[in-house]
């Protein structure tokens, strides 16, 4: 009987070390367990802040290197548009400078050869010859006025033309710029439709981290009820083996 007490002894210490063993494995894997959870969810917080502040720093830098660059190219065009529209203005002006310079050095240089002609043909003839010469010689100069006249009427022509080719050219440039003002708000449009994106996939982020923060307590609320539940069969262990005592 002895003997078989003492054997049921020993096999109730080798259950209740086997227990406890079993018991400090579980426990040590938990808190393994618990270690490597709370280090994902700080490293996670860690990541999630930093990727807010560089979002944060990126959106500002977008924003702001947009409305520079789009003030940037609406001076820019402004400028170009001014620039052309001055460049045309100034060299139709200089050919119709020129123009009136050619046409009035040619009218004078007619009116001296006509008096030159007039000169030598009433020293040559006489009075009556005289005559005939400077009526043919006025004759001639009617129609190298009318002449003139016609080229000038031309002329005023072809200054017409090019006004309306610079109005078309001015409202095409006006339309073109207007186009452009569309392109530049259908992009403030995107920019807009972008930052709506970032601030939905903010949001999910933070839903992510909430569930990693729910899943994280679950675990520690696991941990805390196989630690008890583990203390309380240990406990009933050593009850157990007082009693066979």
């Amino acid at each position: 009987m002895q003997c078989e007490a003492a054997a049921q002894q020993a096999q109730h210490e080798k259950d209740a070390a086997a227990a406890r063993a079993a018991w400090d494995s579980e426990r040590q894997k938990l808190i393994i367990k618990n270690q490597t959870l709370q280090k994902t969810v700080d490293q996670t917080l860690a990541r999630y802040e930093e990727d807010m502040r560089l979002l944060g720093q990126a959106r500002g830098c977008v924003l702001q290197q947009q409305q520079v660059e789009q003030q940037q190219q609406q001076e820019q065009q402004q400028l170009q548009l001014q620039q052309a529209l001055q460049a045309e203005r100034d060299h139709w002006s200089a050919r119709l400078q020129a123009a009136n310079d050619e046409w009035r050095r040619k009218l004078q240089d007619e009116q001296r050869q006509a008096e030159a002609r007039l000169q030598q043909q009433q020293r040559a003839c006489g009075r009556q010859a005289n005559m005939e010469n400077a009526v043919a010689a006025l004759q001639q100069q009617q129609q190298t006025l009318q002449q003139q006249q016609q080229a000038l009427v031309l002329l005023a022509q072809e200054t017409a033309k090019l006004r309306d080719e610079t109005e078309q050219r001015t409202r095409a440039a006006s339309a073109k710029l207007a186009a452009e003002s569309l392109q530049l708000q259908s992009l403030h449009r995107s920019l807009l439709e972008s930052r709506q994106q970032q601030q939905l996939l903010q949001q999910q982020q933070q839903q992510q981290l909430q569930q990693q923060q729910q899943f994280f307590e679950q675990q520690q609320q696991a941990f805390a009820q196989k630690q008890l539940q583990a203390e309380s069969e240990v406990a009933t262990k050593q009850l157990e083996l007082d009693q066979a005592h």
